[in-house]
């Protein structure tokens, strides 16, 4: 009876391991926005959970005028200080456009803030210069969005994510092998 019940200690003990949370903390999802109401970059976002256990999505919106530019959904990679570190306290995210790419970072404040870099390059010989900006944003909600995979996973382990309106900020095929 012992060794029965040290068994199943064993295997919970093995489960709670396994399965703990090694992703984002939870109070980053949300609505975000900017804590200057007049930039001229990135005015809000959403940071939602993802389609699995440890995706995540950002939605974002720009300034633009008359109303904000949806920047859309793409996928939001989250990164500790070293390979065991799991607090997940920075976060990467890749945007694409017909004439550009803008990487996204994000760094997760202790004081419940994000920080939010970005660095756009040109990709349709303008001459425009690449420019990087940065903001900070504050939690205004914990309202988070919906996701519905758009399409199944692919063969041989690639999966694609969230595709959505072409004529926006997208990218059509974010494969990971």
């Amino acid at each position: 009876m012992f060794k029965h019940k040290l068994f199943i200690i064993c295997i919970f003990l093995l489960i709670v391991m396994t399965t703990g949370t090694y992703g984002l903390n939870s109070q980053y999802l949300g609505y975000w926005e900017n804590v200057d109401s007049n930039t001229k970059s990135i005015t809000s976002f959403y940071l939602n959970p993802g389609l699995e256990r440890n995706e995540y999505d950002l939605h974002v919106y720009a300034s633009c005028s008359p109303q904000d530019c949806d920047w859309d959904h793409t996928q939001l990679f989250v990164y500790g200080t070293n390979v065991s570190d799991r607090s997940h306290e920075y976060a990467t995210a890749l945007y694409r456009t017909d004439f550009s790419v803008t990487i996204v970072t994000l760094k997760f404040m202790n004081d419940g803030r994000i920080f939010l870099e970005g660095f756009t390059r040109f990709t349709d010989n303008s001459n425009r210069s690449n420019y990087y900006f940065y903001d900070t944003f504050v939690k205004v909600s914990d309202e988070v969005e919906e996701l519905t995979p758009s399409c199944p996973d692919l063969a041989h382990g690639k999966k694609i994510s969230y595709l959505f309106d072409k004529n926006r900020f997208h990218h059509s095929v974010f494969a990971h092998l």
